[in-house]
């Protein structure tokens, strides 16, 4: 008799993985999302790791606040402004790219291009994005001809006409991008450029401890997420590595394949979430 399926089976499903390591060796592995308790875990023991960094701040001590104390010490001003600055690089860059993409009184109109208010009549995409992936298409079809062709009649994509059009919408777009970046950090410099040293000195090392200790907050949630996930194939309830920290000695490669299939499941999970949701008339 065929078992009674049961609720509690549409979190148990999970899918057999196969790696393959340099010398051509193959590990079946099972890979299944973690259950609450364990998911539970998995943040605790991820939140306790960055704590163990950030913590150094406000004690003034530990070998992280200790070497970059000691790195900034030597900075002159010019220096420590720099690296002050450095922090913001990021966040500057993508406020400068959504201000080029949707604000017309910043940028072109560069996410409706082609559109019946657009001032260049011979635009045809409909967006930014759209630029990106003719380049791709493009690169593509010269690819599919030069397959087909002897090799004298091949095309050569830095003489190919379509493509360097295409090139060029790219580049006018990245160099607005990048003028309204330096912009947005000549502002930002201002706020900072009359700050005492001591001042950049400490705004540095809570930053850097703040990066370090996120960093290493994800390591830790990815290595027990993968240490809970990975089951021993003939016993899925049985977990395949002995210890989480095992799993950093893996090969790169290894660790990344392992966390694509979990990232799969995930997706998956999201799915059925969705789809168990509750009418908004129910809920």
């Amino acid at each position: 008799m065929a078992k009674t399926p049961h609720l509690e089976d549409l979190f148990r499903k999970g899918t057999a993985v196969t790696i393959t390591d340099s010398d051509d060796v193959e590990y079946r592995i099972f890979v299944r999302r973690p259950g609450p308790n364990q998911h539970d875990a998995v943040l605790e023991a991820a939140n306790g790791k960055m704590a163990k960094y950030t913590i150094q701040y406000d004690k003034k001590e530990g070998s992280s606040y200790e070497a970059l104390s000691a790195l900034v010490l030597s900075y002159d001003h010019d220096e420590l402004l720099t690296e002050r600055l450095r922090y913001f690089e990021s966040e500057v860059h993508d406020q400068a790219f959504n201000e080029v993409m949707y604000d017309e009184k910043v940028g072109s109109k560069w996410s409706n291009l082609g559109s019946d208010d657009s001032d260049d009549d011979d635009v045809e995409f409909t967006g930014y994005l759209d630029i990106l992936n003719a380049i791709s298409a493009r690169y593509d079809e010269i690819s599919r001809f030069n397959d087909e062709v002897a090799a004298e009649d091949r095309i050569h994509p830095e003489d190919d006409e379509e493509l360097n059009r295409l090139n060029e919408v790219q580049v006018k777009f990245q160099g607005e991008v990048q003028e309204r970046s330096d912009e947005l950090m000549a502002i930002e410099r201002l706020k900072h450029v009359n700050k005492p040293d001591a001042q950049l000195r400490n705004e540095i090392v809570k930053n850097g401890i703040n990066v370090e200790a996120k960093l290493h907050w994800y390591q830790e949630y990815q290595v027990r997420l993968l240490y809970y996930a990975c089951r021993n194939p003939e016993n899925e309830d049985e977990l395949y590595f002995s210890d989480p920290y095992s799993i950093l000695e893996l090969p790169s490669y290894i660790k990344d394949k392992l966390y694509a299939a979990y990232q799969e499941l995930e997706t998956g999970s999201e799915n059925l979430k969705n789809s168990l949701s509750l009418p908004i008339s129910l809920a």
